[in-house]
């Protein structure tokens, strides 16, 4: 076997380079996008200015709970053995369920650390 693997099969290739570099701009560009938008909401609207300070946890910490599920199911899986499958409660995920079901048990945790941790 060649050691310059094009197809990127060991998860090194150009593929995967591609994708990380994707991912990372979308991260970028959502963090850019939020800045502005609070920036312009917070400056000019003193109603949205007390709604999200009161409600951060829910206007900022729920999309970032969401970014954070998809940033450790898809950069923390492992490509040599194979697809996710998850077998719990008596059900079976594989194939593309198995993210699936990994991102919205993330998620959820997430969420459930932001309820538990944020005070009111």
């Amino acid at each position: 076997m060649d050691e310059r693997d094009p197809k990127g099969k060991d998860g090194s290739g150009p593929g995967r380079a591609a994708f990380v570099s994707a991912i990372f701009s979308i991260f970028v560009a959502l963090i850019f996008i939020f800045t502005w938008f609070f920036e312009y909401l917070l400056q000019n609207d003193p109603i949205s200015t007390e709604l999200v300070v009161r409600q951060f946890s829910t206007i900022v910490g729920l999309p970032m709970a969401a970014i954070g599920a998809f940033i450790v199911v898809v950069f923390l899986r492992q490509e040599k053995d194979g697809p996710i499958e998850i077998d719990a409660l008596g059900f079976k995920f594989r194939g593309s369920s198995g993210p699936v079901v990994l991102w919205i048990a993330c998620f959820f945790t997430i969420v459930f650390a932001i309820k538990i941790l944020w005070n009111d």
